[in-house]
Parts: structure tokens; C-alpha cells; sequence
């Protein structure tokens, strides 16, 4: 700006006709026109304006690039008026989003944001988080199409409160939140399904362990199968439980339904004993077969102290005889 009036005694039409073209080259800057250098304009002025020209269609292709990748992108975009929700700019992604052709459909028709919403009070929650944090990662909404059909979005957003805008990018989830809900259907299925099969677990150990009261004040206990020692445990803490109840004098364990005893077994059965009669309780073993006897003699059992009956019916006969 050498060639620029330095003299202060110059004419005042100088400066106020340089004053004057500043003003409109600022006004075509704001405008986005790159401003010309006016005729007769020193040649710094003009090499200062060519290389401002650049630099204003540098930016502006560049502006114009960003917005074209944007409108094509996949993922909805948006920037909304923070007040009232008025849409500022949305991409083709977000417009169809809520089933529209085109963005200017979108902004034409559906006006404002908040039309979208199925519950209008998760914008409020959406606008607080934004005001409060300042943006908002992941929040999911439904929103109501151009068709009144339902939709489901994933929201993430940031405030511009100087501009009074919220802008950020829109996602539509329908499909994850149909998988979703097919998985928690599963899910709520497998746990009745597992409910209903330790329900009937629960039903299949009380059968398998019967405790029935036959004669007055004397318990019954029918084995089958195996005596493990989560079966003992089960069945020890049952008879006690019965023995208390049912102030039974007598506890008639029967072993017809078991074909082999080994040490472990044995052992539970001697623990049984001893239980009951801490209780002020006989127990009495009954229906041993001879392939159980000859275990309990082979492996060296001490039954001393435990009665032993050969049959349920000699034992119930025998209560009977003594009760007369």
C-alpha cells in the first residue's frame, strides 16, 4: 500500500474514495464475491487482492467439496435451531430418515425437528444432556415417518450455543433394535424354559427321596438308585426336617431298590443313623438284598447300633406287634 496517500494535507477526496473502495470490496468479501481490484490501483493493492481471490475460491471449493460429501453421505446429518427445533440442514441420509426424498422436501414439510419425535419429551431429555454436557453420544429415539410408520434412531450431537444450533449425525438402528428385541425374547424364553426345568429337577429329587408318614409317628423313606453324597446331603436334611415335624419315633429306611453298596454309600447311611437318633429316633434298615449284605460284610461296615430288618413288611409287623 505504498502508492496509498500518506500526505495529511492531501485532498480529503482521496481518502474518502479509498475509504469508499475498501468498504465495498470488504461488503463483496462478505457477499463471497472475490473482490476485483478497482482501476488504478496500486500494484500492491492488487497482488494483496489477487492472492485474497485465491484464497476465497481456495476456501469456497472447498466448502462446496465438504458439502457434497456430506449430502452423500450414508449417515444422517443435521443441524437443527436449538429454540424450536427448526431444521437448518439436513443431508439426502437424514431426510430419507424419516422417509423423504430430498432434504428441501424434508425442510419443507416437516419444518421442525421436534414433528419427528414419537415422544416429544426425549427431545427435552436430548436438548438438557446437550445444554448440561454439551453433546450427546448414542442416544436412541423413535421417530415417526412421512407414512406415520415407526422408526428407530441412534442420535449423536454437540451445542453451539453462540449459533443457538445443535448439529450432528443420525443413525437408523430399526434393524439392531428388532435383533435386539428377538434376543431378549430368546433370553426371557430360556429363563422360563430354565425355571420350569429346575422346578421340575426340584419335583424328580422330592420323588426320588420320598418321605412318606405310613403308620403313626413313622416315617418311611423307599431308596432307588444310587446314594451319592449331594443325594445324602438332600435326603439327611429332609428326614431331619420330617423327624421334627412329625415327632417320629421310628424312620424306616428301605434298601429294596438298591442292588449294590459301596464304601461311600455305606457311610451315608451310618451318618443318616446317627442323625436320627441324636433326634431321640430308632432307624431301622430293611429290604437288604443279599448282594448288599455280602458288600457291607466285604468291606468291613460296622452296623453296631443300627437296626436291621429283612423285609419292610417284617419291620412294619413288628412295629405293630409292639405297639399292641
Amino acid at each position: 500500500m505504498s502508492d496509498a496517500p500518506s500526505d495529511p494535507n492531501a485532498p480529503a477526496t482521496s481518502w474518502s474514495a479509498l475509504a469508499k473502495t475498501l468498504r465495498r470490496l470488504v461488503a463483496d468479501a462478505r457477499d463471497g464475491d472475490p473482490p476485483e481490484a478497482p482501476e488504478g490501483a496500486p500494484a500492491e493493492l492488487r497482488s494483496a487482492l489477487g492472492e485474497l481471490r485465491e484464497q476465497v475460491n481456495t476456501l469456497r471449493h472447498r466448502a462446496e467439496h465438504a458439502e457434497q460429501l456430506i449430502d452423500r453421505m450414508p449417515i444422517g446429518f443435521f443441524r437443527n435451531s436449538l429454540s424450536d427445533g427448526r431444521i437448518l440442514y439436513t443431508n439426502q441420509a437424514n431426510a430419507q430418515l424419516f422417509g423423504y426424498d430430498s432434504p428441501a422436501e424434508a425442510k419443507e414439510e416437516m419444518g421442525s425437528a421436534t414433528n419427528g419425535y414419537v415422544n416429544p419429551e426425549d427431545r427435552e431429555v436430548l436438548k438438557e444432556a446437550l445444554r448440561t454436557e454439551g453433546r450427546i453420544d448414542a442416544f436412541r429415539t423413535a421417530v415417526r415417518h412421512r407414512d406415520g410408520q415407526i422408526g428407530y434412531v441412534e442420535i449423536s450431537a454437540r451445542i453451539y450455543p453462540e449459533e443457538g444450533a445443535v448439529e450432528g449425525v443420525m443413525v437408523d438402528y430399526s434393524q439392531q433394535r428388532a435383533r435386539e428385541e428377538e434376543l431378549r425374547a430368546v433370553s426371557e424364553a430360556l429363563r422360563e424354559r430354565n425355571a420350569r426345568l429346575e422346578e421340575q429337577q426340584t419335583t424328580i429329587e422330592q420323588l426320588s427321596l420320598p418321605i412318606i408318614e405310613i403308620y403313626e409317628r413313622t416315617l418311611c423313606i423307599p431308596l432307588v438308585g444310587a446314594l451319592d453324597r449331594a443325594r445324602t446331603r438332600r435326603l439327611l436334611e429332609g428326614v431331619l426336617q420330617q423327624v421334627s415335624r412329625h415327632q417320629a419315633r421310628v424312620v424306616l429306611v428301605d434298601l429294596t431298590g438298591i442292588d449294590q453298596v459301596n464304601a461311600e454309600t455305606a457311610t451315608h447311611l451310618i451318618s443318616l443313623a446317627r442323625a436320627v437318633q441324636l433326634l431321640g429316633s430308632r432307624l431301622i434298615l430293611c429290604g437288604l438284598r443279599s448282594e448288599v449284605a455280602r458288600s457291607l460284610v466285604t468291606l468291613e461296615i460296622d452296623l453296631q447300633g443300627i437296626e436291621v430288618v429283612a423285609t419292610l413288611k417284617a419291620a412294619l409287623a413288628q412295629l405293630i406287634r409292639g405297639e399292641a
